[in-house]
């Protein structure tokens, strides 16, 4: 029977070989969650044989990898902002720039008295859901139109133990939002054209969401957001993007033609 140690060294040389980025990283998340291990404790574990059940499991990970399905769907695990959420295929995968979108946020609130958050295009969750774990005294709305993301988000609020959420499957682009004076809209909508589909990562293209991630008008979800937004924030309200950095000007000039600054 093969060890975690000669099984960790086997694995980083097949995915090398496939030209996977960080393969001893990869080869060790994928380990890790096979045996329902922390990564750390592989270290500790060197000399543990692997059994048959575990060994064959691990084969069809490193398989899945090398065809390009990202670590986070096989595992069905992501970390954002040091904590772990529930994914699958049917929500993005969170990226670190997205971290900062809740940093901003964050960073642009001066107190916690019972704000109104609303997160629009919510995924999995997780903007809308650390910004609840952290405001525990304000009350935050996510909206998505994919029933199986709103689920998601479920299964992540229960799993971090955050109850001060609602969860509301809208259409953004044609259903209103709650009648609600928000202090806080955030928000990461799709923006890549769907011209430009062939351009992006191929994990990117084969595995994650279309959904969530292309649209045929670029500025589409940032007008009909900054529409409702002027409507629902209360005076002196606040609104946080995450937006491709070649649409930053044009958006901009959307937000000061509705009067933003």
């Amino acid at each position: 029977m093969r060890t975690i140690l000669e099984v960790l060294k086997l694995a980083t040389d097949y995915l090398a070989r496939h030209k996977i980025e960080n393969p001893r990283l990869n080869a060790e998340i994928l380990l890790a969650d096979v045996l329902n291990f922390k990564r750390y404790q592989l270290f500790t574990n060197f000399d543990k044989p692997l059994k048959d059940e575990e060994l064959e499991k691990f084969k069809n990970f490193l398989i899945r990898r090398v065809s390009g399905e990202p670590v986070q769907y096989i595992t069905s695990k992501a970390n954002f902002y040091g904590f772990e959420f529930y994914i699958t295929k049917d929500v993005l995968i969170p990226r670190p720039e997205t971290e900062l979108l809740v940093e901003e946020v964050l960073l642009g609130i001066r107190e916690d008295e019972g704000l109104n958050i609303l997160d629009i295009c919510s995924g999995s969750g997780v903007i809308g859901l650390i910004l609840a774990k952290f405001l525990p005294d304000s009350r935050v709305y996510l909206i998505d139109l994919s029933d199986k993301a709103i689920e998601i988000s479920r299964i992540n609020a229960n799993r971090l133990d955050i109850r001060n959420v609602v969860f509301l499957n809208l259409d953004i682009l044609k259903d209103d939002i709650p009648d609600i004076p928000f202090n806080i809209i955030v928000s990461n909508p799709p923006y890549v054209n769907s011209m430009k589909k062939d351009s992006v990562q191929k994990e990117i293209k084969l595995h994650e969401p279309e959904i969530a991630i292309f649209v045929d008008d670029e500025l589409k979800f940032y007008t009909r957001i900054i529409e409702l937004a002027k409507k629902k924030l209360v005076p002196n309200g606040m609104l946080f993007f995450e937006i491709d950095d070649q649409l930053a000007e044009s958006v901009q000039f959307l937000m000061e033609q509705n009067d933003f600054n």
